[in-house]
Formats: structure tokens, sequence, C-alpha cells
């Protein structure tokens, strides 16, 4: 956003001034951003430390006159005095009630100590005082309103400063103007680059994705601290001092090239570690699962050794059966076979060698419900949890997207089968499925006419069927390059989304996963009441 508007209330609380909220910044949203409280509320409840001069000014009741605007919008400069204050800055006073905010510089830096005090004489009205001390000069400003802002927004101090959370969805002269205030305050630049020295990692790992959103490709070292490099208020050395360069391409330690869609960075030196515990398999919102991890382009296609290079481990029945039952010791809920059509006979020789093992936890059969009723009626008894797609209801859109026109067909003929084996989904206290069907249905751009036939064949399979309405289609390999599908060469649009739901709602059916939106923000959307 632009600016962050302070909503004050139009009257006060049986004659108190228009109160704004607590004044605890060091928790959650700082009080200028909160709703005011209800003015209708009993005034024993009301908290009393802050008052405002409508559409002026907001402060503490102990300050008797300043406070912060009401209005606050991102500007170049306040981007910069926001990254001076972070290479320099602290407040002084206790943690949660500092009296005071103070810029601090070497004796040499008089003229950008006075652009700081006029820059805050504009922007907060206020009245700095420089101070001449042994071994800084420093800029100082006695308003704990302001203190409380600054410490909230950056840090109280050098080991726990931090980028503003709204610097990384600022406009990019906003977010350079930032870095170049890091710059001048902290005194490094010039030559191939800049750097910054810091006692904050949250800092310095802040200014190292501000640059890679500049495109740049920011270093990172790490020094143990140097006692020459101590700042003036700082109580405490930390441990580690913090080096991020930003150097330009081609030029300094980083080394960096430009190559167009990627960069080229050098390698230094390659260690081995040994490692034992989880390995996770990292999937981001990417064509090809790439991300960068500490300057390596990884490419992490989640099955493309198996899809792609056909690479996978033969097991006989005994070594199937040890591995589910390691699955099980390790604690996951059910033992899930991934499009498994082709492998039932295999299965079902290694189940009695599991169940005699101990296996009990569920078995899972997740498929494209392009299978064969041969190969359910065999598995019939023995799957728990049916989790079948159900990809398109027209044979014309099967041909053209899928290459099997009769994949509605079969798969109304197999979703059909498993209802009738397990019934609708089943779940424990925890909410963990034990028994039953649960199907899953890409919605696709262009496509709700799909959606809708749908939907409404399973709510006449059963309405309590239990349904995954999922919007994670994106066009990928030929839907992104080839001409011939430029009509599904998008995203799913979130009215798109709504419309689906409201669909489904519509035939009938109400039982909805929608548990995994909550935990992703900007999806709040989808959820279903």
């Amino acid at each position: 956003t632009e600016a962050h508007r302070l909503i004050l209330p139009k009257r006060g609380v049986e004659g108190r001034p228009a109160i704004l909220g607590t004044v605890d910044l060091f928790e959650g949203e700082p009080a200028f951003l909160r709703r005011p409280p209800d003015p209708r509320g009993s005034p024993d409840r009301v908290p009393g430390n802050v008052r405002a001069s409508e559409g002026v000014a907001v402060c503490l009741q102990v300050e008797e006159h300043g406070g912060l605007p009401t209005l606050l919008g991102w500007t170049r400069e306040l981007a910069w005095l926001l990254g001076v204050y972070c290479a320099t800055g602290w407040v002084s006073g206790e943690h949660r009630s500092p009296d005071r905010i103070v810029f601090s510089f070497g004796h040499r830096e008089k003229e950008l100590a006075r652009e700081v005090a006029a820059l805050l004489r504009r922007q907060f009205g206020v009245r700095p005082r420089s101070v001449e001390r042994g071994t800084a000069l420093t800029v100082e400003v006695e308003e704990a309103s302001l203190a409380l802002w600054f410490a909230h927004l950056c840090g109280p101090d050098h080991p726990t400063q931090r980028v503003p959370a709204g610097i990384f969805s600022a406009r990019e002269e906003i977010q350079r103007a930032f870095l170049e205030g890091l710059r001048c305050g902290d005194g490094r630049g010039g030559g191939s680059g800049s750097a910054l020295i810091t006692a904050s990692p949250l800092l310095a790992l802040g200014a190292f994705e501000l640059g890679l959103r500049l495109g740049k490709v920011p270093s990172v070292q790490i020094w143990p601290p140097d006692p020459s490099e101590a700042h003036a208020g700082e109580t405490a050395r930390p441990s580690l001092i913090y080096r991020v360069e930003f150097a330009e391409a081609g030029q300094g330690r980083a080394g960096w090239e430009d190559g167009g869609a990627f960069y080229r960075i050098p390698i230094r030196r390659i260690e081995r570690q040994a490692y034992k515990g989880w390995v996770y398999n990292l999937e981001v919102d990417d064509p090809d699962h790439s991300y960068v991890a500490s300057f390596v382009a990884v490419s992490n296609c989640q099955n493309f050794e198996v899809s792609q290079l056909g690479e996978g481990e033969e097991l006989t029945p005994k070594e199937l059966a040890r591995l589910m039952i390691r699955l099980q010791e390790m604690g996951c809920h059910n033992i899930n076979f991934v499009t498994p059509e082709h492998v039932v006979p295999q299965i079902v020789e290694a189940l009695p060698y599991a169940i005699e093992m101990g296996l009990r936890v569920p078995l899972v059969y997740n498929t494209s419900a392009y299978d064969s009723m041969e190969s359910l009626r065999v598995m019939e008894g023995l799957v728990d949890i049916y989790m079948p797609d159900f990809k398109l209801w027209t044979s014309e859109r099967s041909h053209r997207y899928l290459l099997a026109s009769n994949y509605p067909q079969v798969a109304r003929q197999v979703i059909a089968e498993m209802h009738r084996q397990v019934g609708e989904l089943k779940v424990d206290e925890d909410g963990l499925a034990v028994r039953g069907l649960l199907v899953r249905h890409l919605v696709m751009p262009g496509l709700l006419d799909e959606t809708r036939e749908i939907v409404r064949w399973l709510a006449g399979l059963s309405v309590d069927t239990y349904v995954n309405l999922m919007d994670q289609y994106y066009p990928a390999w030929k839907a992104k390059t080839d001409p011939r599908y430029a009509e599904i060469n998008r995203r799913v649009f979130r009215r798109e989304m709504e419309e689906a739901f409201r669909m489904a709602r519509e035939a009938g059916l109400w039982r909805f996963d929608t548990r995994w939106r909550m935990v992703i923000p900007g999806i709040e959307w989808a959820l279903v009441e």
C-alpha cells in the first residue's frame, strides 16, 4: 500500500480524547495500524495511554506535544531515512517504553547528520538536536511515540534491526532509496558496488532479498566480531558480524554475470557435511519447481527422476512390506500408492507380509481415475481410502488435452465403483481420513462448463461426497508454448474459483477440502462456509 491511514473515532468516550489503542508496538501490528476501540465500550476497558488530535497526530498521553502524523505514505525520503536508521540508529529507554531515538555518525559525517535532522523535521515536525560525543556525532529526538514507531518498524537496536516489512512490497524506487540509506549510513559505498556490515542477521537477510529483487546478486559473508566496528550505544557485542556486498555484474568478489533468463555465479568452494534427519521435497510456485537456495539454482520437479529418467528401485514383496512398516514407524498417517494401477498385483502380494509385520495405518489408492475395473475389484477390501481425480467431462476435451477420449466414461465408472467399495469419507477425531472416497477436481481456465457437469454428477453419486476443488493449474510445456493450447495458457481467475464453489454448492455438495487454504496467504477467498 502507498499509505497507512489512521482511522480515528469522531469523539472520545465519556469526555475523554479519542482513544487509538495500546502503545505495545512490539507485539502484532503497531497501534497506528489497528482499528480504534469501539466508542460504545466501557471506559474502564479502553486503554488510556494513547491520545490523538483528530486528523492531525497521535501520541502518548504522557507527551505534551508532537506525535505521529495520521497519514504516512511511502516516499523516497522516508525509505532513505529508515535505511539510515537501520545502519546507524537505535532507541534508548526501556524495551517497551523507549523515550528517544538516536542516529550516530562519525565526526566527518556532519553533512549526513544535518540531512537526517532536516528530514526528521520535515517528516515528523520534531526538533532534533545534535550532540558532539567523544567518538561520535549523534542526532537525537526525544519523542516517545516516534521512538516506538522506529523500533516497531526496524527494531530497537543493532542486533535486532530489520528491513521494514512494507519495503518488500513497495515500488522499486522505494526499495532503492532504502538501500541507499543503508549505504549512506554505513559509509561503505563506492568502488565495485556497495556493502553493508551489520550485527543483525535479520537486516542482512532482508538486504540480501532486496538486492535480488532489484536485479543484483548480493554476497553474504559471516565474520567473528571486530571490536573496532563497535557501534555507539550498543552494550553487548553479538557473536557474529554479517557483511552483505552489492557488487555490480562482473565486479568485486561476487563476480556474477547476467545471463538473461538466469545469473551465472562462480562456485567458490564445495564442502560435504554429514547429515541425518528428515529430507523434504520443496514444491514452489514455478512451472518446473526451480528455486534459488544460497546462490544455487535448484530444479526440483517432484517426480522428474521417475517420470522422465525411469529411475526407481526394484523391490521384492517382502522388501515392499518392510518399506511400508518403515513409513509407519516414521509417523506417516497412511501408505499412499500414487497411480498404482500397473502394480496392483505386486501390492497385493506384499500386503500379507506387511500386515504380519504390524501394518495398521490406512492404505490410500491415489489415481487419475483412468484405471481398469479388474484392478479395482482386486483391491476391494484392501484399500481404505480412494483418492481419484475427475479431470474433464466431455470426450472432445479429454481427447484434446489428455489424448484419451474415453477418459470421462472410464472415470465415472471407476469413481462409482470406488464409492461402492468404501462409501463417503470418514475421519477420526483429529480430522485424519480413515476410510472412504475423496474426489479431486482441478478447475481449468475457461472450462467451467466441465466443472458444472462434474460436480452435478458427484452430487448425484452422493451429496456427502468429499470434494477438493483445486486451483493449482498453471500452464507448462506445450500448454505454455504451443499456440494450439492458447485458451488454457493462463492461471485460473479468482472469480472462476468462486463460481466453481458456487456450482458445487448449488448441486448439493457441501464437504469441501479447504484446510490447506487456511495456511496459505492470499487465497482465503476459497474458504467455504
